[in-house]
């Protein structure tokens, strides 16, 4: 989905078909690959097995030992993610020229907070950049300037925390002003979006430059 589009946005909870939900409350939980599959086998054996009282004991040392481990896991896969993403940048030459895996580097380092996005959205960003004819990653640095990517995040008081697709996509926004609307022309709820976004940045003082 690309960023400036929101699947909870205030039309869409009107639609008839969301009736059923309203009143609910729910929880949603975000897990690694290797939580999940911890969570599949404790819940097995924890709530469905009749665990006599003088094994819990050994049972509960042991999925403490498999929670570390599997900490221990998440952390190492973080790290292999992050020197990966490095030698990405590092091999796209001294130029920094973008593609899709530079600039979700480039982002990560930008924006080391914001969560990642999907991949088709690095993509979508791209082409964005290459219609403004940003093509590497001097370019894209010189063209942010020093934009005050915090200040922006403030003004635009987004439901949920923008993702590192969306916080470019604000900053560009906060830079280029009217200008950043050419690059969708054909797009009238995009560009009813980023008028709505460039109204939250007058009120709070932040104009192009």
């Amino acid at each position: 989905m690309p960023a400036g589009t929101s699947w909870c946005d205030a039309a869409r909870s009107e639609l008839p078909e969301y009736d059923v939900l309203r009143g609910l409350t729910m929880e949603i939980q975000v897990r690694t690959a290797v939580q999940h599959a911890w969570a599949e086998v404790e819940h097995d054996i924890r709530y469905k097995l009749d665990i006599p009282p003088e094994r819990r004991p050994e049972f509960d040392r042991r999925f403490l030992l498999a929670a570390a481990l599997i900490e221990l896991a998440d952390n190492e896969f973080t790290a292999i993610d992050t020197m990966y993403r490095g030698l990405i940048g590092e091999r796209s030459g001294a130029s920094g020229t973008l593609t899709a895996d530079t600039l979700t580097n480039y982002l990560t380092r930008r924006y080391p907070d914001a969560p990642h996005a999907r991949t088709a959205n690095y993509t979508w960003m791209l082409g964005n950049l290459r219609t403004l004819g940003v093509t590497t990653e001097h370019e894209l640095t010189a063209l942010l300037g020093d934009v005050d990517s915090a200040a922006v995040q403030d003004a635009m008081n987004h439901r949920f925390p923008a993702g590192m697709v969306r916080r470019l996509d604000d900053d560009l926004l906060a830079v280029l002003g009217e200008d950043y609307l050419v690059v969708f022309p054909d797009e009238e709820r995009r560009l009813r979006i980023l008028r709505g976004r460039l109204k939250a940045l007058a009120r709070a003082g932040i104009h192009p430059a």
